[in-house]
């Protein structure tokens, strides 16, 4: 086992050519190695390693311990009789392991159980070509780069302003549409409304028995009336179909009684017959103004729904006239207004990339601070060939690439970088 420190009195001393001293776990005598090839060291004499936590001195194990101080260095920790040396014991209770050889999981989880508080800093310059690192501040400075590209914000907003125009446009469009159809409406509406006073004024001559005739062939009232007033069309058409069949029929039976009545021509022999078509007659004659009652009675009740519905009608679309009068100005107005505005977006557009720039300009400035933040020395890895056995570890550790600088192993993904100095400077607190 190779030690730095052996007990010389009182005192702990480095290997001297020729020197003896006491192991400060076992307390047997050691002597001093210093040759020419290996680093300086203390040995036992014949006695086996007396720690089993045992790893040869390295020149980066004294460089490491050289930083801080020199009582600080292989400290003899005991704890439920076990005695370890620890590379560096702090005030505050903490061992810093500097592992150089590779090592076991089972002794990697042993340590950590004995040091309990400890930090492992790995010479990991014989592996280090396998570990890929990538800086996530470089990474996602490039990304906000690009995401900042003036030339892409200048498209971007290039684009929003197109299509503002393109949705003016689009609208006034749809206005002048609005102002090509409204005239033709208008006349529409004015040539209705003609058909509902006419028909007002003339109720009696619009419901005599030539209108409902008409209206009984078209199968409706009137090509608006019937749809905006209160009527059951289907129902007066089934009624006026039946009352005018029954009509016509006796109609038609009249005409061949009295046919029959001024030729002789009926064979039924006596004054009984004559006397007989008499009475037929008279019976079909009081069917048909009974029928005809029914006509009347069918054409007051319409005349009623007209005489209630009709001045509504009227009312409603002397309403719709006059807006659509109102409307042509406006519609006028809007068009001149937003051609208007079509016209100050192109003056203004160059000034509207200008500040939308200034401002995204801003963004980044302000993104860019927090990606500095949070990506500081925070770097992306990927371990090839990766030493297993470290996934045993639970504590802290640090890789020493063999620059001025560690990697703190944060997750399986990713790496904190610190100064070796500041690393230093942070535990050497006392």
């Amino acid at each position: 086992m190779n030690m730095r420190y052996a007990c010389s009195g009182n005192l702990r001393i480095e290997p001297q050519p020729g020197a003896v001293g006491i192991c400060q776990i076992c307390g047997n005598q050691v002597r001093a190695y210093c040759g020419t090839i290996n680093i300086w060291h203390w040995r036992h004499n014949e006695l086996p390693d007396c720690d089993s936590f045992y790893e040869p001195m390295s020149e980066w194990h004294k460089n490491w311990q050289n930083q801080f101080p020199e009582d600080w260095r292989e400290v003899v920790l005991e704890r439920n009789n076990e005695k370890h040396f620890a590379d560096i014991f702090t005030p505050q209770g903490l061992v810093i392991e500097f592992q150089h050889s590779s090592i076991s999981p089972e002794k990697i989880i042993e340590r950590e159980l004995f040091y309990t508080n400890m930090v492992w800093v790995v010479d990991a310059t014989s592996f280090k070509k396998n570990l890929v690192i990538s800086d996530l501040l470089e990474n996602s400075v490039e990304r906000l780069k690009k995401k900042y590209s003036k030339t892409i914000l200048s498209r971007e907003i290039s684009k929003r302003i197109e299509e503002e125009v393109n949705m003016l446009r689009t609208a006034i469009l749809n206005l002048k549409n609005k102002l090509f159809r409204n005239p033709r409406i208008l006349e529409r509406r004015k040539d209705i409304l003609k058909i509902y006073e006419r028909t007002l004024k003339d109720l009696d001559g619009y419901l005599s028995d030539e209108a409902f005739k008409t209206w009984q062939k078209k199968g409706r009232i009137h090509f608006s009336l019937g749809e905006c007033l209160d009527l059951d069309e289907v129902e007066i058409r089934t009624q006026l179909i039946d009352l005018y069949q029954k009509i016509n029929s006796n109609s038609k039976l009249i005409e061949q009684i009295n046919i029959e009545l001024e030729g002789n021509g009926y064979s039924i022999k006596g004054n009984n017959s004559k006397e007989k078509l008499e009475i037929e007659k008279d019976k079909i004659l009081g069917k048909n103004r009974h029928l005809k009652n029914s006509l009347q009675k069918i054409r007051n009740e319409v005349k009623l729904i007209f005489l209630k519905g009709l001045p509504n009608l009227i009312e409603k679309e002397k309403l719709e006239i006059q807006k659509i009068e109102m409307d042509l100005p406006k519609i006028n107005k809007e068009i001149i207004s937003k051609n208007l505005d079509v016209e100050q977006i192109k003056k203004t557009k160059e000034k509207r990339i200008s500040e939308f720039l200034a401002k995204k300009n801003l963004e980044f400035k302000q993104e860019m601070r927090v990606i500095k933040k949070e990506n500081y020395d925070i770097f992306s890895y990927e371990w090839k060939h990766e030493r297993r056995s470290w996934r045993s570890a639970s504590k802290p550790m640090f890789l020493d690439l063999g620059n001025e600088y560690l990697f703190k192993i944060k997750s399986n993904s990713l790496l904190e970088r610190i100064s070796k100095t500041r690393f230093i400077k942070h535990y050497s607190y006392k």
